[in-house]
Order: C-alpha cells, then structure tokens, then sequence
C-alpha cells in the first residue's frame, strides 16, 4: 500500500485518479497505486498534511472505494462515514476531508482518461474457439493461412503425416487443378470476376497457365506480397498448402 501526496512528488506509477480540491490554492491528489492512503491538506489552516481515508480501485475500473481512516467523520455525496466505514465512489464524487465543509477541505474524486494511463497496459482478447488450427485442433503455433480460402493452420500440421481425413482436403498449389476463378476470389461481385475471365480470355491463355505464371513470379519473389491479405504472405511458394 503506498501513501499519496500532493501532486509534485515523483511517480512511482501510472495516475489512474485523483483527487481535485474545490480550493485551488491546494495542489490535486495524484492517486499512483491500486490501493492508496490520502495524506493531504485537510483544513485551511493545518500546516501538516494528514492521513484521512484510503482509496481502493474497483475491479471494473470505472469506480473506487473510499474508506475513512482518520479519527473524525468524514462526508462522502453527502453521507458521513465514520472511522473505517466505507462507500463507492464515482468520477465527479465529492470528498469532504472531515466532519463539515465549513472547515474542511472538499475534494472532487476524478478518473483519469484510459488512453492517458493505459498506452501500456494493451490488452488483446481472442476466442479461443476461433484461434484453433483446423487440423490438430489445438490454439494456433506459428499460424499460416491457405489461399484462398484464409483458413488458419499451425504451420507445421499441413506437412505431417496425414491420418488419412484429416489433411485429405489440402493440397499445394502446384498440384491443384482450378478450373474456374473462385467467386469468392471477388467477394462475390460477379461484375468483377467477368471482367477478369474476359481479361484472361483476351490473353489467349488458359487460367492454368495464368495461374503457372503467377506461381513462377511468386517463388521468384516478383510479386508484391504486401498487398496480399494473408498471414506470412512472404512465405507463400509454388508447395503452398490450398483448401480445396
């Protein structure tokens, strides 16, 4: 537990609140630590900065409970708490530091901004359902994805021995015969997959020899794999693994 002072002192920690006083010839309360004891001004007239209550962060991060440490009452969104009472508190909530606002110093309780104290703590959710390679079943290690389907596999799986079902439906690029531009290959747009087979058509080649070219420009690394939507999209080759 660590104990708070007035702002200025050296952080320890990122703020994640404090305290505003109403009087602003007193300096805010930087609150550093999951749990806190207030040690601040409490009076106009006090010289000494006096430990009065403990601020605790809630676990939902939008509130923090306050606790009265000191020997008198304090007033909390007008309720008075006495010595080791306790009351949630939220962003704007008034903070009295004794038993009456006549001569005790008031505080408003403020949050500060998540992207001001927060840049650090990022925290990435996956579904662990839908992180898991379509093979071994097991989260995804080194994943790589098929074309062009974009199943996600470990990047090993497609290359062990098959127990028969398991890998029947993969096959390399190589030894894949396609006759006819997958519609998804466009999103579904049937305008712009007419356009590529007239493209194609107008060639005097077949997709397959289309389709050998690109192969041969990919493993010469002369296509511009950047823009291709894939995971290790520089890793693809003419033994690429193809949902069929």
């Amino acid at each position: 537990m660590e104990h708070g002072e007035s702002s200025g002192t050296k952080p320890s920690d990122e703020v994640w609140a404090k305290l505003v006083p109403s009087d602003s010839r007193y300096s805010n309360v930087e609150i550093r630590s999951n749990e806190m004891v207030i040690c601040s001004d409490i009076t106009c007239s006090s010289l000494n900065k006096n430990e009065w209550c403990k601020i605790t962060k809630n676990p939902d991060l939008c509130s923090a409970t306050v606790q009265n440490t000191s020997s008198s009452t304090i007033i909390v969104d007008g309720t008075v708490l006495q010595k080791e009472d306790i009351m949630v508190v939220n962003c704007g909530s008034e903070i009295i530091s004794g038993p009456n606002r006549e001569e005790y110093l008031s505080y408003e309780f403020k949050l500060v901004p998540a992207q001001e104290y927060c840049k650090k703590h990022l925290k990435i959710s996956v579904d662990i359902e839908h992180a898991k390679c379509c093979i071994c079943l097991n989260i995804w290690h080194d994943v790589v994805t098929a074309a062009p389907c974009l199943h996600n596999f470990c990047s090993g799986c497609p290359s062990k021995p098959g127990d028969g079902d398991d890998v029947d439906h993969l096959a390399q690029i190589s030894e894949h015969t396609i006759s006819r531009i997958p519609f998804s290959a466009h999103e579904n747009n049937r305008h712009e997959q007419d356009i590529t087979e007239r493209c194609i058509s107008r060639t005097g080649k077949t997709l397959k020899d289309v389709i050998s070219e690109w192969i041969v420009k990919l493993n010469n690394r002369e296509v511009d794999r950047a823009r291709m939507p894939l995971n290790h999209a520089e890793m693809i080759t003419a033994g690429t693994h193809l949902c069929k």
